[in-house]
């Protein structure tokens, strides 16, 4: 008896199917986990590090610390230095940018809360940080 053998032909992706700006820009829900690592009530809608949206914010804030030191300089002043507290809150900004919904909260989701929430809560931000950055492996944030 002969085996056969059969040439399975795997199609080859497209640059459209490698569209890791695209796949980042669909919110993707991720379970809050408490102190001891138990998954809460609280599901965040979180977007990819690389969506549109989230690199649009951070591209104006590095633009308006550029013009900041292009004013100084063209005044001739030396461009004073960044505090260390300016730029964790640009951090913590741009990190409650991608959380775009939540439920098992009282309050309602705004950017606003987000940002509270963010800034109060270092493992909350850790977590949104790493999920929204594994949104940007392709969408396989689970």
């Amino acid at each position: 008896m002969s085996k056969e053998i059969i040439d399975v032909v795997t199609p080859l992706l497209s640059l459209s199917d490698l569209n890791e700006v695209e796949a980042c820009s669909h919110a993707e829900e991720m379970t809050f986990k408490d102190s001891l690592g138990e998954d809460t009530e609280i599901k965040v809608m979180v977007l990819g590090a690389h969506a549109t949206s989230v690199q649009r914010d951070v591209n104006k804030q590095i633009n308006r610390m550029r013009r900041e030191t292009f004013k100084a300089e063209k005044s001739g002043k030396v461009a004073q230095p960044r505090d260390a507290e300016d730029d964790i809150d640009n951090g913590i900004a741009g990190i409650a940018k991608r959380v775009v919904g939540w439920s098992g909260l009282q309050e309602k989701w705004s950017p606003q809360f987000a940002l509270q929430f963010c800034t109060q809560n270092p493992s909350f931000r850790e977590q949104v940080r790493e999920f929204s950055e594994d949104l940007g492996n392709f969408g396989n944030s689970k």
